[in-house]
């Protein structure tokens, strides 16, 4: 799609037809051929509305893609080319030499993405010569960058209460299932999952947005909390599952850290589960081709999305579906309802009819107990 030919493959068709724009990122030779072919050749004709396509389209992918763990450095240079197309549609045009100092973005990369001020001058610096020098402040920019486009695009989805009250002998069937659950447990399904997307929502924005799906946050943690970091993830390690449901309040539980705990024991549960925990910036990966088909679990720290009266919820199809948090029993009612909005996405998906099946199985444990067949994987937990 990028290639030396690109201009005419990515625009035009040979009958003279629109064509539509690549679906997913350039690789390192295509990303070359965008920055010194694509791009040059659009500038010269003054392709003005075509450049400004180009780049909407791709900061769209760097925002909703999954990235593999392969990808990192490239995807910073992504970013960065995705950023100097911008300056060239605006006009703005880099000082050969910045006036600041990778130790003041040090002091403000992970502050609120609101402070829009210091997003544009760190970008700034980013496109001045010798910013790569500063290859850690160059990711960090970056990722800043990428957060604050992932972070804009979340804030143009729709937000809905969910108003149902729940089955009361539904939720105590659930919690039934989660205390057992968690007695059991040793994360050899899942592994360092729950580790890993607990932490995710601890990092900034600026700082998880250049992560890899599915890689881990914990070299990332020294760099933002210093020498506080083994206090923040012993007590995860140190306290095993039972242990921490055995302390929790299930009629005001508001707790994000218990959500990721609640979605590891499903997982761990109900076999082939595609549930994830998208944080923050992340929650903009729900429209990725791997993720779009099915609704997941998100959380949110730090102000990150201030219009939420809700640290956590449901995303799907650019919808944020979130609970009252106010009334008892919120957050077991979110999963509820995340099952049930799960199972309807599985009618809707061939594909996924062994998921189905399983889940299926888990409702008809948690509706009745009493009265589950046998041959239910669920039956020696609800009634053992």
């Amino acid at each position: 799609m990028y290639d030396d030919d690109a201009l005419s493959r990515v625009f035009d068709h040979p009958q003279g037809q629109h064509r539509e724009l690549p679906s997913t990122l350039p690789t390192a030779p295509e990303l070359i051929a965008l920055r010194d072919v694509i791009v040059p050749k659009l500038c010269k004709t003054n392709a003005t509305e075509r450049l400004a396509q180009l780049s909407k389209h791709f900061w769209i992918l760097l925002e909703t893609e999954m990235i593999p763990i392969d990808d990192v450095a490239l995807n910073v240079n992504r970013i960065c080319v995705a950023l100097w197309i911008e300056s060239l549609i605006s006009g703005f045009r880099p000082p050969s030499k910045s006036n600041r100092t990778p130790e003041e973005i040090d002091l403000v990369v992970d502050s609120d993405l609101d402070n829009v001020e210091d997003t544009r001058w760190m970008e700034e610096w980013l496109l001045t010569n010798g910013s790569q020098r500063y290859p850690d402040h160059v990711d960090l920019v970056a990722g800043r960058a990428l957060a604050s486009r992932s972070v804009a695009r979340i804030e143009d989805y729709d937000v809905q209460i969910i108003v149902s009250d729940g089955n009361k002998e539904m939720l105590d069937h659930l919690v039934k299932f989660l205390e057992r659950a968690a007695t059991i447990n040793t994360y050899e399904r899942t592994g360092d999952l729950y580790l890993h997307e607990l932490m995710r929502g601890k990092l900034s924005p600026a700082r998880q947005a250049v992560l890899a799906w599915r890689e881990t946050p914990l070299k990332k943690l020294p760099q933002q909390f210093g020498p506080t970091t083994n206090e923040l993830v012993r007590p995860f390690i140190e306290k095993n599952a039972a242990d921490q449901l055995a302390q929790t309040n299930w009629k005001i539980v508001d707790s994000t850290d218990i959500l990721v705990l609640i979605a590891t024991l499903l997982r761990e549960q109900i076999d082939g589960l595609p549930l994830f925990v998208l944080a923050n910036d992340h929650i903009a990966r729900s429209e990725s081709h791997s993720l779009r088909k099915l609704p997941q679990l998100f959380t949110v720290n730090g102000g990150v999305l201030p219009f939420l009266d809700s640290d956590y919820g449901v995303v799907y199809q650019k919808k944020l579906f979130v609970v009252d948090r106010t009334k008892p029993y919120a957050m077991l009612k979110l999963i509820l309802f995340y099952i049930h909005k799960l199972s309807d996405a599985f009618d809707a998906d061939s594909e996924s009819a062994e998921s189905a099946r399983r889940l299926r199985q888990f409702l008809c444990a948690i509706t009745d107990p009493t009265s589950i067949s046998t041959n239910n994987p669920f039956i020696q937990l609800m009634n053992g």
